[in-house]
Order: structure tokens, then sequence, then C-alpha cells
């Protein structure tokens, strides 16, 4: 009996050093399916690389916001090298904002809140991630053969290498990657958006 209620005791004051440093209520804490997620979270140490992964891709958003703040100042015309160095710093942006958006969606909602996101949307998050990384992945084939031309081919380099052709080049880059991940996961038979209402487990 003794031994029973020095368990109790026990797991009382666990509970309350628990509560003490999540800041929520006894009754809560113990009994909340929200609260055990989130204590197994922590003490799985899924939570904290969580955050640290989330720290690093606002870190990646900060920097490049700094990059394209700074287009203001620059002069003009830009020169093709800045020009898709600034779109890939955009794509760079784009893409760390889409993988933090996939992390919670995936992630951190439907573990720790227990709140699924339709197929559809995880869909859309997944194309839009997949064709991001291509994307940046594209900036940098093109700043390579833009340092290619412009040491093989000097002389031609400023009538290849025009504004126009540049902004079709990023345009293109920006388009066809995220496009082609949602019209493939379009024909997709029985799987993907091919399902109506992507209603499916």
């Amino acid at each position: 009996m003794t031994g029973s209620l020095s368990d109790d005791k026990m797991a009382v004051s666990s509970a309350k050093v628990k509560v003490a440093v999540f800041g929520c209520s006894g009754r809560y804490l113990l009994n909340g399916e929200t609260s055990r997620r989130f204590l197994f979270l922590i003490e799985s140490r899924q939570l904290p690389t969580f955050s640290s992964i989330s720290t690093v891709l606002v870190s990646f958003e900060l920097a490049n916001a700094l990059i394209l703040a700074s287009l203001r100042w620059i002069r003009r015309p830009l020169s093709p090298t800045l020009h898709i160095s600034l779109s890939l710093a955009g794509a760079d942006m784009f893409t760390s904002l889409v993988i933090g958006i996939g992390l919670i969606v995936n992630s951190l909602l439907p573990q720790v809140f227990s709140i699924q996101i339709d197929k559809c949307s995880q869909l859309v998050i997944e194309a839009l991630r997949m064709g991001g990384m291509y994307t940046s992945i594209g900036h940098l084939l093109t700043l390579a053969v833009n340092h290619y031309l412009g040491i093989k081919k000097p002389l031609h380099y400023p009538s290849l290498m025009t504004t126009r052709n540049i902004t079709v080049i990023v345009l293109a880059l920006w388009i066809i990657p995220p496009s082609s991940f949602a019209i493939y996961f379009s024909l997709l038979e029985q799987d993907g958006f091919a399902i109506i209402g992507c209603d499916y487990e």
C-alpha cells in the first residue's frame, strides 16, 4: 500500500514538473492526446530535429530575402549572370518555404495535433516541393552554361545571352518543373489527382 502511494506521489510530481516546463494544465497534460503526442516527440527527439530543420529553413529564407532586397540598389540593365543569380535566390527562397510547409503539413499537424490534410493538398505541396528543387538545379545548370559561353564564345556571348533569351529561360525554369510534376500526378492511374476528389487512403 505504501509502495502504491509512493508511486502515485512520484507520478503526480512528474506531472507537475512537466506542467511547469510546458505550461499546460495537469488534466490536459495527463488526458490530452495532443499533449501525450507532444511529450513523445520531445522524448524521442523528433521535435528538436523538426525545430532545427525549421531554423535552417528560416535562415535560408532570410538570406535569400536579403539578396532579393538588394535588387533596388543594383544598376540597370542587369547582366545575364546577375539576372540568373537573382532568380536562383528567389527559387531557393520558394523551395525553402515549400519544404517548411511540407514539414508542417506532413509531420507536425498529423503527429502532434492529429490534423489530417486532404491528399490533394499534399500532392500539390509535393509537386511544388519537387518542382522547386528542379527549378533551383536548372538555375545552377543555366549559370554553368552562361559561364561556359562567356569563356568559349566571348564574341557571340552578347547575341546569345540577351535579356529576352534570359527572361524566357528563367520563366521556363519556374513554370516547367512544377507543371511537369502536377501533370505526372494527374496521369497516374488509380492514384494521384486521377482519383475523384483525391478521396483515397
